[in-house]
């Protein structure tokens, strides 16, 4: 699949600084969200986490006894998932054009992976490619940023790095319509901001999060 220019500017941003976004994303751990996700899923489910970065929800499943696969477009981040989670299994790929079977997974995580995509169509593969390789009753996990402002797609600025990576917002209603339309049923849609369930979160920063079950 063809990548726009900023799109591959995104994913060589987090190659490139995969060490130092797997710092950073340690004081945003979701354990109330990722808890509920798996009380939701059969034991020894095969979880595909989509997006995983380096690979911290991945070990998690990993360590909770869950058959979970870790699949990021970024070489980086899955070299450093690697290294730091030996005992799971990441793979390099693109959650628009998925190379797993229909109905492999009970379970896909999709943790604030869907805001890098930068058109909506893309959003639509990826939930459509979400539910191909659900089993039936399975469950989706997506987070993505609530749009606050007038902006739908920036490029934000990493000013340490001199990178710029996509940031895709959504409407609450909107995003619900994307996985109705996909065939997702949702069982879970609400907004916070992150200060609301980190002490450590930032207060202008919001989020949807949704979960889904596959009709």
């Amino acid at each position: 699949m063809n990548n726009s220019p900023n799109f591959q500017a995104t994913i060589d941003w987090y190659s490139q600084n995969a060490e130092k976004y797997a710092q950073w994303v340690d004081d945003y751990y979701s354990s109330e969200q990722i808890t509920t996700f798996i009380s939701m899923l059969p034991q020894q489910a095969k979880i595909l986490d989509a997006g995983c970065g380096s690979g911290r929800d991945t070990k998690f499943f990993t360590n909770s006894g869950f058959d979970a696969t870790g699949l990021d477009a970024a070489e980086g981040m899955i070299k450093t998932a690697t290294r730091n989670n030996p005992n799971s299994k990441f793979v390099v790929g693109d959650f628009r054009q998925l190379q797993f079977p229909d109905n492999t997974f009970q379970g896909v995580w999709s943790h604030a992976s869907l805001i890098n995509l930068e058109t909506v169509q893309e959003v639509q593969l990826a939930l459509k490619e979400f539910y191909r390789v659900l089993a039936p009753e399975g469950i989706l996990h997506a987070l993505v940023k609530l749009q606050v402002g007038e902006h739908k797609v920036i490029l934000s600025e990493d000013k340490e790095s001199n990178g710029k990576r996509i940031v895709h917002y959504f409407q609450e209603d909107e995003f619900k319509a994307l996985l109705q339309q996909a065939g997702f049923t949702p069982i879970i849609v609400e907004t916070y901001t992150e200060d609301e369930r980190n002490p450590r979160g930032r207060p202008n920063v919001s989020w949807i999060h949704t979960l889904s079950k596959k009709a």
